[in-house]
């Protein structure tokens, strides 16, 4: 466990009891594998690798190969937060917006193995009342399982999220009422770090202190543009950095490689062929200290963050104290 604890050297925190958005730490991707593949066979290596939920595949997924998953998924002790096209049939103000969300429950929400409903990622402004109404009609027939939402990173333009940042989420919040405060932020380039890495997160702890929802986060695992191959070091920064923000959910991104020439994905945990990159056995390792410590860091906390050394932007220093 040595590597996981060496981020106290510049982070300190304190802790308290806090709800958490499921009854487990939540270890998982973007991209499961592909459809069409042997399910049980590529789920009993995502259990192999220690995650134990499973976001739904990157590209269009059948009411019967979401059930096909659900079943390797139990199989296997995982959980699954399918992706299910239905959920945008009807907009809020239409007669058939409840019982279509309800026949989407019908189909799965009784299975050992699902987790959750897949809703949006990266929502604007004006997608949230819609996402308010679906978040909160999900918790109110179903509140076992976890209606899924990623928010926009602090880097993406202003125009695209409809306002300031601090303010796009503290309108998330307030609007949506999540169970779980989930954003993405990629910030390892070739040779240097995103400097807004750290004022992201702050932006999220504070508001999830505020609105007493705790943290997800999706971070890079997966080398494309100009992002750099992550190392398992620059894995356990990401990982660390989480942790002592007071994070409850873990997403990496991504499990399978995703195929887009232009973007140049490459070298995620599993690569479009379906082989094991070295990333598998980091995260394997990341992942077995993870599920060891995630049961006492469930009712936990992050109430205060500081640094020592450079001050990044968003960051508190920590003083030193009188003797």
């Amino acid at each position: 466990m040595k590597l996981l604890f060496q981020l106290t050297a510049f982070l300190f925190l304190t802790a308290e009891v806090n709800a958490a958005p499921t009854n487990q730490f939540i270890i998982s991707f973007w991209c499961a594998p592909p459809v069409g593949g042997n399910y049980d066979a590529q789920y009993a290596e995502v259990a192999e690798c220690n995650f134990n939920y499973v976001l739904s595949p990157c590209s269009s997924v059948s009411l019967a190969e979401n059930k096909a998953i659900l079943d390797a998924c139990q199989k296997h002790g995982l959980k699954f937060i399918p992706m299910d096209g239905r959920r945008d049939t009807y907009p809020a103000n239409n007669p058939a917006f409840t019982s279509n969300l309800d026949s989407i429950l019908a189909d799965y929400s009784k299975h050992p193995a699902y987790g959750g409903l897949y809703l949006y990622d990266e929502p604007k402004i004006g997608q949230l009342e819609t996402l308010a109404a679906q978040n909160q009609y999900l918790l109110k027939k179903d509140p076992a399982h976890l209606p899924f939402i990623n928010l926009l990173p602090i880097y993406v333009d202003v125009a695209y999220s409809g306002t300031n940042y601090e303010a796009y989420i503290d309108i998330f919040c307030k609007t949506v009422k999540p169970r779980l405060l989930c954003y993405d932020h990629y910030a390892l380039f070739e040779g240097v770090e995103r400097e807004s890495y750290f004022e992201n997160m702050e932006v999220i702890r504070r508001a999830g202190l505020k609105h007493d929802v705790p943290m997800g986060f999706i971070f890079q695992t997966t080398p494309h543009g100009t992002y750099r191959d992550p190392s398992e070091t620059d894995l356990r920064w990401q990982v660390n950095t989480a942790l002592a923000c007071g994070c409850k959910a873990l997403f990496y991104f991504t499990y399978f490689t995703i195929t887009d020439p232009e973007a140049n994905f490459h070298n995620g945990i599993i690569d479009p062929k379906g082989n094991r990159t070295p990333h598998f056995d980091m995260a394997k390792r990341i992942n077995a200290e993870l599920k060891a410590i995630g049961p006492a860091l469930m009712p936990l906390t992050s109430t205060a963050v500081y640094h020592t050394g450079k001050l990044p932007a968003g960051g508190i220093k920590l003083l030193k104290l009188n003797p």
